[in-house]
């Protein structure tokens, strides 16, 4: 598959439907277990969120394009079975 190929070899791309009762909030934290994190974005039910090299995004029903930095690591919170961790 090609986005198989181009995935290994130059970028990696996540996509994450959220698709959760409630809205989630990403953290972005400097390491892992910090517990000290500031809220950056507040998602809404249904979004789907790219993550492409150091940077997040998504976007909105109003066609903005909302992005944010992520640091080293970012923590969903919100899962029924605890926290979805993406490195």
């Amino acid at each position: 598959m090609l986005a198989g190929w181009l995935e290994q070899r130059y970028f990696r791309i996540e996509k994450l439907q959220v698709s959760m009762e409630v809205d989630v909030r990403l953290r972005v934290c400097p390491k892992p277990r910090d517990t000290d994190c500031p809220t950056l974005v507040k998602i809404p039910m249904g979004s789907e969120v790219i993550v492409y090299k150091d940077i997040a995004y998504y976007d909105r029903d109003d066609g903005q394009r909302v992005k944010w930095r992520k640091v080293e690591y970012m923590q969903w919170q919100g899962w029924v079975n605890g926290n979805l961790l993406i490195e």
